[in-house]
């Protein structure tokens, strides 16, 4: 019987066979990987070989501690690799340098070979080195400077001055941010007084190199005495003093009829003059005007501030822009806006070939005359049938040409006070186009619009319909047009309106459509008539008395309230019970 073999015999049966291998038959590793934070120790750093199952230690470097629970130690492992390196040792810190008064420490990191910076508060200077670091020193880490200080930036007493003095620190000591002010001393009664020239402070600031400096030079205390002064055909509006010193003033005015040249207002100043320079008063006229080819209205040899002038130019002449006139007004000594000049308009005779002009037969045109084209038989009209000769010279819209009729053709149709959509110069058979009148016209079966397609030959189907102007038409509460009713009212058309019975016309009942599109006189309004008005006045009077009767007579009579014999409640109207008299004179 044959025994059961143990589970673990494998297991051991390898492991007798890797001890019985000689030293290296399993594989060997590369030297030892070199780590940023720690080193070989020095058994390690001459050994060569390293079978698989070896095992190094390493040894922190300067600047850096082990950390506590992490193994500093790596192993070759099988397939002849190191193990992985855990980071087991870390940089060591410096710590916080501390405080800086009146300044600041800019820190970013505090462990070894970093750096840190120091900066003084405004005013204040660093005494002592900008940069710390943080290097080894022996077994430990340590900032390679001592925290500097901030001193308080100090400035030179301020300079003295001829003629004045200044307010400040009695001990002499000025800082940063020390402000002194001048002044001029006092004189004797009589004598001329010393005038502050410059600024009045001064205050303690630093340079570049963080030296005190002051901000500027020191003021002056002298004597300034400018002149007075009077302007031809002009007055003094304000400072009227016979005599002025520094940053005195005097404001101008001109008298009537004339203007000021230069400044209003001018300063005395340190040298004893005034500026800007002493103005003067001009007399306020505009010479005679030249117009050539025009009229200058009203005509005079000159013109006051303010005049106005009208140029209108002859006839045949114009402006920019076609226009005949201008106006203009006197300011000052000169014209609000620049002459222009009358330029002759003339524009050049024109003929259409294969066409004739049908009215404006010249042969000579000016500004917004106008020539009407027709084609000869067999063209048609490509373009505008009427051009306006402009204020340049030239005519407007282009001149029109007279193209040949063809089967396959047709030109844009004459259509007056309407648009054509789509527009085009000339039109293949078949095309289509919508033809619109304008606001105030119709065509002639009232219609806004109609449809037309070209069958060849020049010719439209259907024919074009021309736009007619019309009026509004005729809605009058209470009346009606007598006659000369339509459904459509074009320029020139009259009726008469009427009301009906028991309405009168207000306004006058014959109306008629005019070329601006609206009835004149205005339409007549139907009001009721006057009689009518007093009858209705009257019938309501009427009804109103009765019904106050009515209620006074039925629904207001007072009584007494009893209560009878079985404590039901009766009301007893006082009614009064006329006499024989009056129940005879009731009767009657």
């Amino acid at each position: 019987m044959e025994l059961p073999r143990p589970s673990w015999a494998p297991r051991l049966s390898a492991l007798l066979v890797l001890a019985l291998l000689p030293p290296g038959a399993l594989g060997n590793c590369d030297a030892p990987p070199r780590l940023s934070f720690a080193e070989l120790q020095d058994e390690f750093k001459t050994q060569t070989d390293f079978p698989v199952g070896t095992t190094v230690r390493y040894s922190c470097r300067s600047g850096y501690q082990k950390i506590p629970g992490e193994s500093p130690t790596l192993t070759c492992e099988n397939e002849s690799v190191w193990s992985v390196p855990k980071e087991f040792c870390r940089v060591r810190s410096c710590g916080h340098p501390g405080d800086l008064v009146n300044g600041k420490i800019h820190i970013t990191d505090l462990s070894f070979g970093s750096s840190i910076t120091f900066s003084c508060d405004e005013g204040f200077r660093l005494i002592g080195q900008k940069i710390s670091q943080c290097v080894i020193d022996g077994t430990r880490v340590t900032w390679n400077h001592e925290i500097p200080f901030c001193e308080e930036i100090p400035c030179l007493p301020p300079p003295e001055i001829d003629n004045g003095r200044f307010s400040g620190d009695p001990n002499n000591h000025y800082t940063y941010g020390s402000t002194v002010t001048y002044s001029c001393n006092t004189v004797p009664r009589g004598t001329d007084s010393f005038s502050l020239i410059g600024e009045a402070s001064i205050h303690c600031t630093s340079d570049e190199e963080q030296n005190g400096v002051w901000s500027g030079e020191p003021p002056e205390c002298k004597v300034v005495k400018c002149s007075n002064v009077e302007i031809e055909n002009g007055r003094k509006q304000s400072g009227f003093g016979s005599s002025y010193t520094y940053k005195d003033a005097i404001t101008f005015g001109c008298d009537a009829g004339y203007f000021l040249v230069g400044s209003k207002v001018i300063i005395c100043q340190a040298n004893n003059s005034w500026t800007p320079a002493i103005p003067i008063c001009e007399r306020a006229i505009c010479s005679a005007l030249v117009f050539p080819h025009g009229e200058v209205f009203p005509l005079k040899s000159e013109y006051r501030d303010g005049d106005s002038v009208t140029l209108t130019c002859d006839a045949n002449y114009f402006l920019l822009n076609g226009v005949k006139s201008m106006t203009v007004q006197c300011k000052k000594n000169t014209w609000n806006l620049p002459i222009q000049t009358c330029q002759m308009v003339k524009c050049s005779d024109v003929e259409v070939e294969n066409g004739r002009k049908l009215n404006g037969f010249g042969p000579s045109y000016t500004y917004k005359d106008a020539i009407t084209f027709g084609c000869d038989a067999g063209y048609f009209l490509v373009g505008s049938e009427e051009i306006i000769c402009q204020a340049n010279n030239s005519w407007s819209p282009a001149i029109p040409t007279c193209e040949k009729i063809t089967p396959s053709v047709c030109g844009t149709p004459p259509f007056s006070n309407g648009k054509i959509l789509p527009s085009k110069p000339r039109y293949a058979t078949g095309d289509g186009i919508t033809l619109t009148c304008e606001a105030n016209y119709v065509l002639f079966d009232g219609a806004k619009s109609m449809t037309v397609r070209c069958k060849g030959n020049n010719v439209w189907d259907p024919p074009v319909q021309t736009c007619k102007p019309v009026c509004p038409d005729l809605v009058i509460p209470h009346g009606k047009v007598k006659s000369g009713a339509k459904r459509l009212y074009v320029v020139g058309d009259n009726v008469v309106i009427e009301c009906s019975t028991f309405h009168a016309v207000h306004g006058e009942p014959n109306i008629q459509c005019t070329d601006e599109f609206q009835w004149k006189p205005a339409i007549p309004e139907c009001k009721l008539r006057v009689y009518i008005i007093i009858i209705i006045v009257i019938v309501i009077l009427i009804v109103v008395i009765l019904a106050v009767w009515i209620y006074k007579r039925f629904f207001s009579q007072k009584g007494t309230y009893q209560t009878d014999e079985n404590g039901k409640g009766v009301c007893i109207l006082n009614v009064k019970v006329p006499d024989e008299n009056e129940a005879s004179a009731l009767k009657n």
